[in-house]
């Protein structure tokens, strides 16, 4: 028996009042890929986004999860995958060690304070972060530095499959550089699924082997990452070179 892609959108669609965010949208993601859905701002990748993490709901289509409707299963759903949320979104009341353990301090499996800070320092080594760091807050740590821990936190319950929302936006070339980096190395050492949201596209191509564009709420190209720049597609072309579509010959 073939195994279920790990996520799959068909036929989404998605309204708020008269606006139609995602139209009919269609997506499938396989177990182990690094997929990255791009498009413009405001273009629905964030809805889509929500809708895969099963926080919004839509009115149209069924989302499945490994082969299960994804409404059915939920709270499974939601305890085997990570999220770096866009920029970072830590908690300033908390220091950093509880920033990353956050998922480990509660619920009925809840570590104790020992054990969660242990590993929470753990997941901050493999991102490149002293352990010195756990003790402090993130008002006291560099852009590029909140945004480790955003991915350290997304890491700590080793996901089966890691969201990663705009992981670069709001950084300077040299901290966006690092960061690509790093995702890259982590993706590269492990087997988890990735679905990333992007418009950075010196990012997408190295850190994704799949890339589709979404235009209109609807999937107007997908391919191989690598691909991206060397393609054959008006609309692509067009958002990868920054033109608008009436900018068209």
């Amino acid at each position: 028996m073939a195994t279920p892609p790990e996520l799959e959108l068909d036929c989404i669609t998605k309204r708020f009042g008269s606006n139609t965010v995602l139209d009919r949208l269609s997506l499938t993601v396989e177990r182990g890929v690094s997929f990255a859905l791009i498009g413009k701002s405001g273009g629905g990748k964030s809805v889509a986004l929500k809708i895969m993490l099963g926080l919004l709901p839509w009115d149209r289509g069924e989302v499945r999860a490994r082969g299960m409707k994804l409404t059915q299963h939920i709270s499974e759903w939601r305890q085997s995958i990570g999220v770096l949320f866009q920029g970072g979104a830590l908690f300033d009341s908390l220091p950093v060690w509880k920033n990353v353990a956050f998922a480990g301090l509660r619920g009925r499996e809840r570590m104790d304070a020992r054990q969660a800070r242990s590993k929470a320092e753990e997941k901050l080594e493999r991102v490149g972060l002293n352990a010195s760091v756990a003790g402090q807050y993130p008002a006291e740590l560099s852009g590029g530095m909140q945004r480790r821990v955003g991915i350290a936190r997304a890491l700590f319950t080793q996901p089966q499959l890691l969201f990663l929302d705009e992981p670069t936006t709001g950084l300077d070339p040299v901290r966006s550089e690092q960061i690509t980096t790093l995702i890259a190395d982590i993706l590269a050492d492990s087997s988890m699924t990735a679905v990333t949201i992007s418009h950075d596209m010196n990012f997408v191509p190295r850190i994704s082997t799949q890339t589709a564009l979404l235009d209109g709420g609807r999937i107007v190209w997908q391919g191989a990452s690598r691909s991206i720049h060397e393609h054959g597609h008006d609309r692509l072309g067009n958002f990868v070179q920054g033109r608008r579509d009436s900018d068209l010959p």
